[in-house]
């Protein structure tokens, strides 16, 4: 048995933003004003070259796999795609036999596991079409435990998941679980459970139709079980996603939500699985695995690498200082010292993410380039000084050690210091991936080239260099929108980010309000920022968010008085540790406020 490959199946998702109307769920907000220019700047990492596809041939059930748990021996706590950290055990939960065992009373989980973000973060691809898949057996039905899950896809930097939840809204029935409800409905006709000590086959598939759109289907030992569609379709990003079992999402405490039950195996795939496929999966069954000298060694694993059982978990034949064990764990090859060549011993190679010294670099033992910068790990000496191609000094897991927005790799290959951020210099207009003039010829073309090109909507129209934007209330009847219809947003992944536009408004709050100079939106779920007037304050602008999640009022602000002067607005995002964010108002090159 081959364990599937880590760098397998790259998805992308796409942003877009949106200019005025801050189209949310309804059409109901809005500003009337001419906008004459408007940019987004955004600080970005180096873009990483996504992995071939694998070949098309039968579905065995291992391919597209970003998070697979077995909880067998040798592999108890690891997700064998290496995509996830290891599981923490939380409370009573143990591992034996293959088996999670999860405990929960009423809607509190006394034992639960979740992976562990302080041993790193998820490397795999962003996720958004996925299928979770759970073989459980239950050893108590919900007058016991309920509202726990099977297996959660959760957010780390905030409570966002969905996931396979147990008799939650329904006595003993499953259904998909999410955040506040929000792409949650119950399976028709569902599945309801009388018995437990037997095994149980649960999937969850979920299909981004567009437009937020998604389509959720639900599977139990191979059958259908329901299907529904619903909007606020939603995405994880890469280092941003984590897994529960038996606790339905984040949480400090032992709640929200318990399950009683043995976990044998879970399953994260990032596409969605057809019918077809999910029996196949239920057919083919649970991997078990066998170690008939009980050495901690997977019998597969010893033959595959060295032909026969005479190894135990404590040998190392390679001499790199890691046991046979921790080769098995950490998917390195215990025949070689430096399982990717890269110049680093697999025993300094911690695969944390984080540069310690030249003992504990943090780098990935199985991939020479961790941050696929161009550059081998090992002549990444993580010193902050360029010596040479062979010691450069950059830090092996960042792409861009300096900030400069240019690859360690293609500095050194153009002769530039890549632990310097001055060299070479940065023009401001090399930070631009968003901009928009409305001047004649390109009236609705993005000049950085990374959006498709506007959409008009109702009276809106463009002349003489000016997007003239209107609306009466809270009801924009003139927006502008980037159109995913005829392309997607084609630029690096956007977190520090400054939006700046020039406006001119033709009518105060009285006239229009609750509306956006300028708004960035996700085109898979309604998730914004943006710089928006008369909100929350007379006459005010305020960076608006999703929920308000990210919106403070601007303090000292400064309120609008008359209309018909150019004005120039701008809003900076910077993120900070610990999932924090500064944001700051500036109006005509002057701060109005920061929190």
């Amino acid at each position: 048995m081959k364990t599937p490959d880590p760098n397998h199946t790259p998805q992308r998702f796409t942003l877009s933003a949106r200019l005025s109307a801050r189209e949310r769920c309804f059409r109901g907000a809005s500003l009337a004003r001419r906008l004459a220019i408007a940019s987004l700047f955004v600080t970005l990492a180096a873009s990483i070259p996504s992995p071939a596809s694998a070949a098309v041939g039968p579905f065995t059930g291992l391919e597209d796999l970003v998070g697979h748990w077995t909880f067998e021996s040798g592999e108890e706590l690891m997700d064998r795609t290496g995509n996830f950290p290891d599981l923490r055990l939380k409370g009573d939960a143990m591992v034996a036999e293959g088996k999670l065992d999860l405990n929960g009373s009423g809607t509190t989980a006394s034992g639960w596991a979740v992976t562990d973000s302080d041993l790193g973060s998820y490397r795999g691809p962003a996720i958004t079409s996925k299928t979770l898949v759970a073989w459980i057996t239950l050893q108590g039905l919900d007058d016991i435990a309920k509202a726990g899950s099977a297996i959660t896809l959760d957010r780390v930097s905030g409570d966002h998941f969905d996931g396979i939840i147990y008799a939650e809204r329904q006595a003993n029935r499953w259904m998909n679980g999410s955040s506040g409800f929000g792409r949650t409905a119950d399976f028709s006709p569902g599945a309801e459970e009388s018995a437990t000590d037997q095994l149980i086959h649960l999937a969850i598939t979920y299909e981004h139709l567009g437009g937020g759109q998604l389509r959720i289907s639900g599977y139990r030992n191979g059958d259908p079980i329901g299907q529904y569609e619903t909007g606020n379709a939603s995405s994880w990003n890469t280092g941003d996603a984590e897994v529960f079992f038996g606790l339905r999402h984040g949480s400090l405490g032992g709640g929200p939500g318990g399950l009683d039950a043995l976990l044998h195996e879970a399953r994260l795939y990032s596409r969605v699985l057809s019918a077809s496929e999910v029996r196949t999966v239920f057919d083919k069954g649970l991997i078990v695995v066998v170690d008939s000298d009980s050495d901690g060694l997977r019998d597969d694993w010893e033959t595959e690498n060295f032909g026969d059982l005479a190894q135990n978990g404590a040998g190392d034949p390679d001499g790199d200082g890691v046991p046979n064990i921790d080769e098995l764990r950490r998917r390195t090859d215990p025949k070689k010292s430096d399982t990717d060549g890269d110049g680093l011993s697999d025993r300094v190679e911690t695969e944390t993410g984080v540069y310690v010294d030249a003992t504990n670099t943090g780098t990935n033992p199985r991939i020479a380039d961790t941050d696929r910068d161009g550059l081998n790990d090992g002549v990444e000496t993580n010193t902050g000084t360029f010596v040479s191609a062979t010691n450069t000094g950059t830090d092996p897991n960042r792409p861009d050690s300096d900030g400069d927005r240019r690859s360690d790799g293609s500095e050194v290959a153009d002769g530039t210091d890549p632990t310097d951020p001055k060299d070479p210099p940065t023009r401001l207009s090399d930070l631009l991936v968003g901009h928009w003039t409305f001047e004649a010829g390109q009236e609705l073309v993005d000049q950085a080239g990374k959006f498709p090109n506007l959409l008009l909507k109702g009276n809106a129209t463009v002349a003489n260099g000016k997007l003239d934007l209107n609306g009466a209330d809270r009801t924009a009847s003139g927006w502008a929108v980037t159109d995913s219809g005829t392309g997607s947003y084609s630029g690096p992944p956007i977190t520090d980010k400054t939006l700046v536009t020039w406006v001119t408004l033709e009518g105060l709050e009285g006239a229009a309000r609750h509306g956006s100079a300028m708004t960035l939106d996700r085109v898979s779920g309604d998730h914004f920022d943006g710089i928006i007037f008369a909100e929350r304050q007379r006459n005010r602008w305020m960076s608006g968010s999703s929920g308000h999640r990210r919106t403070q009022d601007f303090d000292a602000g400064v309120e609008e008085m008359t209309t018909g002067q150019l004005t120039q607005i701008a809003v900076s995002y910077q993120h900070l540790e610990g999932g924090r964010l500064r944001v700051t108002g500036y109006r005509n090159g002057q701060q109005v406020g920061q929190y």
